[in-house]
């Protein structure tokens, strides 16, 4: 069976999808009695927050790049991106040495955490 590049539905019995270069064959997924809890609605809509920065943050081509270098086999910059907003920096430490009282907001500038080789 010639599958390359294959993507789509076949009937009610297979997905064709391209991952990495790769044709996967799964099945087709099926649907799920009753409604989604209150916990799974949450997290549906913290997903489409992750969804929107990712996009938002791939805008950037030195992001789209960070991104792109953290990425292990089989993963875009845009998995990358998604995962990163699931997790929050640790914050070792903060210099306020130079604050004066009034904050600047055109001076701040907020950079995802992306693990490097050294961090790893």
């Amino acid at each position: 069976m010639v599958t390359h590049g294959l993507s789509g539905k076949v009937g009610d019995l297979l997905v064709f999808s391209q991952r990495g270069g790769k044709t996967v064959v799964s099945k087709v997924p099926q649907k799920r009695k009753g409604g989604d809890s209150e916990l799974q609605k949450e997290h549906k809509r913290k997903f489409q927050r992750a969804v929107l920065y990712a996009k938002s943050a791939l805008t950037s081509p030195d992001l789209q790049e960070a991104y792109g270098k953290s990425a292990k086999k089989g993963q875009t910059a845009y998995n990358v991106a998604v995962a990163d907003f699931f997790h929050a920096p640790d914050i070792h430490q903060v210099d306020v040495s130079n604050y004066t009282g009034h904050l600047l907001t055109s001076t701040l500038k907020f950079l995802p955490f992306v693990k490097t080789n050294k961090n790893r």
